[in-house]
C-alpha cells in the first residue's frame, strides 16, 4: 500500500470516530477563539503532567524487569557451573569402572586359562593313580617283591594328595571366577546408571543454556506494554499502531490489525503467547507483539523491539 492509497484508508472500526471528530473541528471553527492564557496553561500541563508519569512508571518498570532478569541469568550461569562440575565427576567415574571392568574381564582369562590346566593337570594325575593301581594289583597277584609293592603304594598316596590338593585349587579357581563374573555384572550396572545420569545431566545442561541464551536475547530488547479494547481504535506503542479487532475469550483467541512501517496487517485468530514477528526497515532483527491475557472485548500484552 503507497502513501496515497495509505490516506485513502478508512478503517471501517474508526469511521463513526472520524465523523464525529469532523463534526466537533466544524462547531470548532464556528467559535470564537479564546485567548484566555490560563486556560491554554491548564489545556497543555496537564497532558504534559500525565505524560511524564507515564513514562517514569514505564522507565522504573523497564528497570525492575531488567533487574529481574539479571538476576536470573546469574543464578543460571551457577546451575550450569554445578551441573559442569557433577558431569565431569561422572565422566571420571564412568572412565575408572571401564577401567576396572576391563582389569575384571583379563583377571578372569587368565583364571579360565589356569582352570583349565588344572584340569588337564588332574585328569593326568587321575590316570597316573589308575596305572599305579593296577600294577599294584598285578605286583600282589604275582607275589612280588614287597619292598617295591611299598614303594608303589607310597607313590599312589602322594598321588592321591595330589589330586586332592588339585582338586581343592579347581574348586578355588571357580569360585574366584564366578565372583569375578559377579563383580562385572555388577560394574556394567553401575556404568549403565552412571550413563542414563550422565544423559540426564546432558539434557539439563541442553536446558539450562536455552534458558540463559533466552534471558541474554530479553536483554538486547526493549519492551512496550499495551492494553487494547475491543474496536477502541488503534493505539501507539512505540513506533507502531495496535487496534484490537474482537477475542475469543473462551479460546484464548483474538484478531489484531498492525498498522507499521506505512503498511497495515491483519492477524486473525492468534492464541496467548504466541508471538507475532515483522520486519521494520532498517532493522535485522524483527519486532515481536505478544498478548499475554484475553478477556472479554480487552487483550493485555507487550510489543518487543531490537535495542538499538
Amino acid at each position: 500500500m503507497n502513501t496515497d492509497e495509505l490516506k485513502q484508508f478508512t478503517d471501517p472500526l474508526l469511521g463513526g470516530v472520524s465523523d464525529t471528530r469532523n463534526g466537533r473541528e466544524k462547531r470548532r471553527a464556528n467559535e470564537p477563539e479564546r485567548s484566555d492564557s490560563g486556560n491554554l496553561k491548564l489545556m497543555y500541563g496537564v497532558p504534559l503532567v500525565l505524560i511524564l508519569g507515564v513514562l517514569g512508571f514505564l522507565l522504573y518498570q523497564a528497570q525492575q524487569q531488567i533487574g529481574t532478569l539479571s538476576h536470573e541469568l546469574s543464578q543460571n550461569k551457577v546451575q550450569v557451573e554445578e551441573i559442569t562440575t557433577d558431569l565431569k565427576k561422572s565422566q571420571a567415574e564412568i572412565m575408572n569402572l571401564n577401567e576396572g571392568l576391563e582389569s575384571s574381564k583379563d583377571q578372569l582369562v587368565s583364571q579360565n586359562r589356569a582352570l583349565k590346566q588344572y584340569k588337564n593337570l588332574y585328569s593326568g594325575l587321575k590316570s597316573d593313580q589308575e596305572q599305579q593301581t593296577a600294577e599294584i594289583e598285578a605286583i600282589t597277584l604275582e607275589k612280588a617283591d614287597r619292598t617295591e609293592v611299598n614303594a608303589l603304594k607310597n607313590e599312589t598316596t602322594q598321588l592321591q594328595e595330589q589330586v586332592m590338593q588339585t582338586e581343592g585349587k579347581v574348586t578355588e579357581v571357580s569360585q574366584q571366577a564366578d565372583q569375578n563374573r559377579t563383580q562385572i555384572a555388577q560394574s556394567q550396572a553401575k556404568i549403565e546408571e552412571n550413563q542414563t545420569q550422565l544423559a540426564s545431566v546432558k539434557e539439563s545442561v541442553s536446558f539450562n543454556s536455552q534458558e540463559i541464551a533466552g534471558v541474554k536475547r530479553s536483554l538486547e530488547r526493549d519492551y512496550y506494554n499495551f492494553e487494547l479494547q475491543e474496536k477502541g481504535g488503534y493505539m501507539k506503542v512505540f513506533d507502531v499502531s495496535l487496534s484490537l479487532k474482537d477475542t475469543d475469550w473462551k479460546r484464548r483467541q483474538f484478531d489484531m490489525y498492525l498498522l507499521a512501517d506505512g503498511k497495515v496487517m491483519q492477524k486473525k485468530d492468534h492464541s496467548i503467547n504466541e508471538p507475532i514477528q515483522f520486519y521494520i526497515a532498517g532493522q535485522k532483527k524483527p519486532y515481536e507483539v505478544v498478548v499475554t491475557r484475553v478477556d472479554r472485548k480487552m487483550v493485555v500484552g507487550y510489543l518487543s523491539v531490537p535495542k538499538g
